[in-house]
């Protein structure tokens, strides 16, 4: 099992004004849902 590898990252909490968990994945999944759509 060589072909792969892991990271561990340890980030910091999420600052005042910064992005949450939700926030971004719900940001994405609209660019992503517009990208296949050939919008945006």
């Amino acid at each position: 099992m060589s072909n792969h590898f892991h990271l561990l990252l340890e980030l910091p909490p999420i600052a005042e004004g910064m992005v949450s968990d939700a926030e971004l994945l719900k940001r994405l999944s609209v660019t992503s849902a517009a990208a296949r759509c050939g919008g945006g």
